[in-house]
């Protein structure tokens, strides 16, 4: 039976510039998912892909799928073989379920709580399911992830404290000036993080400035907080007079770039001049920060910040923690069983196709003379022969399921040989369940129903 397998890259193991270069392009990742299903030892494959992490789950078997994941997000990204492998970790089976309960619950994130992971791992799945590469393997685990993550949000405060890699960036900018009020901040992408980030510096009484490639969307986001809407050819003057500037697009290359940077900085008098850079690829060269009056930190220095708040979360974290041990457990014992189904199934069904014909032949003998009464005993019989003579069986194929190891599965085997069974595996949970889990997980990321919900816990 084939097993989660989950391979890849994180904040934790890979700095900002090796993960920049494994990261997939929204125009890579459909071409990827294809040729990760076409891999000899790949059936169901995801790709998730964030400025924190590049991760690819997968059903496969324990003694090659790894492997084959791990040479091709070297040969995709054109990466000398080895280069990542220092970098990379390799997970099967309940761990890299656990893993992926603790991505989706924010657990594993730079700033733990943050609400948009769990957007990004249903967007990867809804994409991987679009694609048709996902199966019975990732349609379990990941249904169950947002499971896990819904229950981690309502079950616990950390939604109180949780803060994005967005505030993170307006929070370092405010620790740099004491005070944003009156201060001109750009923002330089108007995606999901960027609109954070606008609200963050809003409320913080800045002066938002807002830069995309689309004019419409700019134009959007600056109305939605009272901000200016400019035309990215107009990023090389914007930096003349602003003060911060948050970047956080999905260009493969630099948006800003030294050069720019020296200009403005002589034309500004070397006024100091701050930037933040949370996009993976980076927008901003990172060295800008040598010019002179110049201040540049990427997502990677966010993690100073982050710390910090780390210890109001520490005790909610550790029940996340457990909520997540807890349902991994569960969800091993589950799967456990679940293998055992489809040889049940066929086991029951090919006996009581056997009890059913020799009932009729039986019948048929007596002839007409039979009343309704014997006709119901007759069958009434042969089906409590199957079910006592099944009962022992499938008793210990469950029991053998449940302990896991090579004698639950050679025990299967067996059973399947001997009565030459033809499986259905009926274990699957549907596409539209699995989005559905998400929509409703994603629902409970609502920081402030989260905290309503705390409060009238008493929990704070």
């Amino acid at each position: 039976m084939k097993r989660l397998i989950c391979v890849g890259v994180n904040h934790r193991r890979a700095p900002v510039e090796l993960r920049e270069r494994v990261a997939f392009s929204q125009e890579e990742l459909g071409d990827a998912l294809e040729k990760l299903v076409q891999l000899p030892d790949v059936d169901e494959a995801l790709v998730l892909s964030t400025c924190n992490r590049v991760e690819l789950y997968a059903a496969g078997t324990f003694e090659k799928t790894p492997y084959q994941l791990t040479t091709f997000l070297h040969q995709f990204h054109q990466i000398e073989e080895g280069v990542l492998d220092e970098h990379m970790f390799r997970l099967v089976g309940e761990d890299a379920v656990s893993h992926l309960f603790r991505v989706a619950a924010s657990l594993d994130a730079i700033v733990v709580g943050e609400p948009q992971i769990l957007g990004q791992v249903k967007e990867a799945f809804f994409r991987a399911a679009g694609k048709k590469a996902t199966g019975a393997v990732l349609n379990r685990a990941f249904h169950k992830a947002f499971s896990v993550a819904k229950r981690v949000r309502t079950e616990t405060a950390i939604a109180q404290s949780a803060v994005s890699v967005s505030y993170a960036g307006v929070e370092l900018a405010q620790k740099i000036f004491g005070d944003l009020s009156g201060l001109s901040c750009l923002l330089v992408g108007a995606g999901d993080m960027g609109e954070l980030a606008a609200q963050h510096f809003v409320d913080k009484g800045a002066k938002l400035f807002v830069c995309n490639r689309s004019l419409d969307r700019a134009e959007r986001l600056a109305e939605q907080y009272g901000g200016v809407a400019r035309k990215l050819d107009e990023l090389s003057g914007l930096l003349i007079g602003v003060d911060v500037v948050l970047c956080s697009t999905s260009a493969p290359g630099y948006v800003i770039t030294k050069d720019m940077v020296k200009k403005a900085a002589k034309a500004r008098r070397y006024r100091p001049l701050f930037l933040i850079d949370i996009a993976v690829p980076r927008d901003i060269d990172p060295a800008a920060g040598d010019v002179e009056s110049v201040f540049c930190y990427d997502v990677d220095d966010l993690r100073e910040v982050v710390e910090e708040n780390l210890e109001t979360r520490r005790d909610e974290a550790e029940r996340a923690e457990d909520i997540v041990r807890e349902e991994v457990i569960r969800f091993a014992k589950k799967n456990r069983e679940l293998r055992a189904v489809p040889t049940i199934k066929a086991l029951r069904d090919a006996m009581v196709q056997v009890a059913a014909e020799q009932t009729d032949k039986t019948l048929q003998k007596l002839g007409d003379g039979v009343s309704d009464k014997q006709r119901k005993s007759v069958e009434s019989m042969a089906q409590a022969i199957v079910n006592k003579m099944l009962h022992a069986p499938i008793t210990r194929l469950k029991e053998e399921s449940v302990k896991g190891g090579e004698a639950g599965q050679d025990l299967l085997r067996a059973v399947q040989e001997l009565f030459a069974l033809d499986l259905d595996d009926d274990g699957d949970t549907t596409t539209e369940r699995v989005l559905a889990e998400a929509e409703s997980a994603e629902a409970a990321f609502d920081e402030e129903k989260a905290i309503e919900r705390m409060a009238a816990a008493g929990g704070g």
